[in-house]
């Protein structure tokens, strides 16, 4: 299932930065167990957002007015460009590949601040951006979302931002255990799920046994459940299509 492989994707790409701030996540190989996921009072974010935490640059704007780097949707070109304005370096691929190889022709990349970002394999469109830790020993990245969460946050801050989520996946993996919030967030993505819609795909026969509701964009947020100074605090913030 090509949705549930982005996050196991994008669970990877979090022990590939602790491991090592200059490699490329490494890919996923297996699917995590939907039938976790707890679902709860469904929410949408409202287009309010927290004036009192200003960021200096934007990753990703949680509204239809506010201006960011990146959305759903870009072209590769739209991305690079916007990498160029915003003075962004990509990590080196592991693999020796050109800068310009892993831009035009990738599945994504993570640049040396810690942003990822994703595309999709069939219309090559953005689909997914994240903000990831950029030290090896601490939970810490320069940049929040649009109302203020920063990674090394607490779940009680990002309930205090958020509120309650419109559902909970939790992964009880024995070396990486987390849990993962999930917002929908008012973003009008007509454009991008046509794009989609022209691209004939195989039918998943495993979709429906998933927990989110297709042709929305979701705020996810990762929280780890590891014992020790990082519990209960968040490891990665995730902006994705479904």
């Amino acid at each position: 299932m090509k949705k549930l492989v982005i996050i196991c994707f994008a669970v990877l790409l979090i022990a590939a930065i602790f491991a090592s701030c200059a490699d490329m996540p490494p890919a996923a190989t297996s699917d995590p167990n939907s039938s976790d996921g707890e679902r709860n009072s469904p929410s949408v974010l409202p287009n309010e957002t927290d004036t009192s935490s200003e960021v200096s640059k934007l990753v990703f704007a949680e509204d239809d007015t506010t201006e960011a780097m990146f959305h759903i949707g870009m072209t590769r070109e739209e991305v690079k460009q916007s990498l160029e304005d915003n003075q962004l370096e990509i990590q080196p691929s592991v693999y020796g590949s050109s800068e310009e190889f892993v831009l035009m022709s990738g599945g994504g990349f993570i640049t040396t601040d810690g942003i990822s970002v994703m595309y999709d394999t069939v219309t090559d469109l953005l689909c997914q951006v994240a903000i990831f830790p950029v030290s090896e020993t601490e939970l810490c990245s320069s940049y929040a979302s649009q109302k203020g969460l920063k990674i090394g946050d607490t779940v009680e801050r990002l309930l205090e931002l958020y509120g309650e989520p419109y559902t909970i996946y939790e992964d009880d993996n024995p070396y990486n255990p987390f849990v993962a919030y999930y917002y929908i967030l008012p973003i009008n993505l007509d454009d991008y799920f046509n794009e989609i819609a022209k691209v004939p795909r195989k039918p998943n026969p495993d979709a429906s046994d998933f927990f989110l509701e297709a042709g929305k964009a979701y705020l996810r947020v990762n929280i780890s459940k590891i014992e020790g100074d990082n519990y209960n605090k968040i490891t990665s913030i995730v902006y994705e299509a479904w």
